[in-house]
């Protein structure tokens, strides 16, 4: 993806400030696990072409607001999403925190730009704007994966025009009276057009008669002008129309011998047709695909390789579900469960139910999210806190997560 300039950036929102370090402030908080992620592209309901899809090489910029206060950049690859630099939670942390993504990624360290201008030096770059994406996660409890859908935060015009004319030929369309800057807040998914005027803009060629501009979110007249080698013929609406992000207005405009130039005549009226943006579409690849695993030791040796439990029922969120595994056990083997990169909280806040071996109730242990430890046994003595186990074999794990129900049952 070409880089592009990105303009002028405003003061830090208050909820993402990057706070600066002098030897005599406070220290930087200790670091805890890595911050995993998940992406994908809202469905526009439209083939995604290659051209304008994510592709492997390009980069997305990650920032993380309070209390992480870090930004880093995310490169695309054939397998999912690598960051420059890891970006963690503070160790210990409790208060949530919200995260914004930009594609494509210009270094900003910040989701707020006071002036962002789509008609910037008079000069309006439609690819790049077409292209550009952003994502917000806020209130994000520690521990968890962030997952980010990544929008259109701007709205899209598309003008096509059918040219009857036998001896007269389009050389320009023109979209006049839009706002095309206002203050971008991409943490709230808001625009500010309060000191923005109206332009007239110049739309791009995007084909055989097709012509394209994108504008800032907004309620507006706009007319057009469809500009030929020999005259210019207006084009305006009856009424106000709202250009909503992520969404693409259509017209479609015929030139024929009946309709009259600018300098002789009146203007035609038309309408606009809400389309979806092309661009859109799901990712081809998966970024990161968080799932439960199963890990344990015995007598300080580990059992194994963590074993990934597959998700046989879904959920509404993404740890939800049905999730199973088989395992190999050896006398004595204590086992846990945990979900995100041994980030337990994944909505884990009531106490487990655990069913062991076999048909009757025999889970014991590991029964609060504070202990996610499992002890495979076939029984527990409270005097002498000892477990008799089972013996040695394959096990299959099923674990539901309405309830924290697992049942272990051994395989024949």
């Amino acid at each position: 993806m070409k880089k592009y300039f990105i303009f002028a950036l405003a003061a830090l929102a208050a909820a993402f400030v990057l706070p600066s370090c002098s030897k005599s402030e406070s220290p930087v908080p200790a670091r805890g696990s890595k911050v995993n992620f998940v992406a994908s592209v809202n469905d526009y309901s439209f083939t995604r072409a290659t051209e304008t899809s994510l592709e492997t090489g390009d980069n997305i910029r990650i920032i993380a607001g309070a209390p992480i206060n870090a930004s880093a950049t995310a490169t695309v690859t054939d397998t999912g999403l690598e960051l420059s630099s890891p970006i963690y939670w503070n160790k210990d942390q409790t208060e949530k925190t919200g995260f914004v993504a930009i594609y494509p990624d210009e270094d900003q360290t910040s989701p707020v730009v006071d002036d962002y201008d789509l008609y910037y030096g008079g000069s309006h770059d439609y690819e790049y704007h077409n292209l550009y994406m952003s994502a917000t996660k806020q209130d994000v409890t520690p521990g968890t994966t962030v997952d980010l859908t990544f929008r259109h935060p701007f709205s899209k015009i598309v003008v096509n025009v059918t040219n009857n004319l036998e001896d007269e030929e389009v050389t320009g369309v023109s979209v006049n009276g839009v706002k095309m800057n206002g203050k971008l807040d991409l943490s709230a998914a808001t625009v500010d057009l309060s000191n923005a005027s109206d332009k007239d803009v110049p739309a791009t060629r995007t084909g055989e008669g097709s012509y394209a501009l994108i504008v800032m979110p907004q309620t507006a007249t706009p007319s057009i002008v469809v500009t030929t080698d020999k005259a210019s013929y207006k084009f305006v609406l009856s009424s106000a129309f709202q250009f909503k992000a992520g969404a693409a207005a259509t017209a479609a405009l015929t030139l024929n011998p009946t309709t009259t130039p600018i300098t002789t005549g009146e203007a035609v009226v038309f309408s606009f047709a809400v389309t979806g943006w092309e661009n859109g579409g799901t990712l081809d690849y998966a970024v990161y695909e968080p799932k439960w695993i199963v890990f344990g030791s015995y007598d300080g040796e580990a059992w194994g390789e963590v074993v990934a439990m597959t998700q046989t029922t879904a959920g509404t969120e993404p740890y939800e579900g049905v999730w199973e595994a088989d395992i190999n056990y050896a006398k004595g083997f204590l086992f846990k469960l945990s979900y995100d990169n041994w980030a337990k909280e994944a909505g884990m806040d009531k106490d487990w139910k655990y069913f062991g071996v076999g048909q009757d109730n025999l889970g014991l242990l590991g029964n609060s999210s504070e202990n996610a430890d499992i002890v495979l046994g076939t029984g527990y003595d409270e005097e002498t806190d000892t477990v008799t186990y089972p013996e040695a074999g394959s096990y299959h794990l099923s674990f539901t997560y309405d309830g924290y129900i697992l049942k272990v049952t051994k395989n024949e």
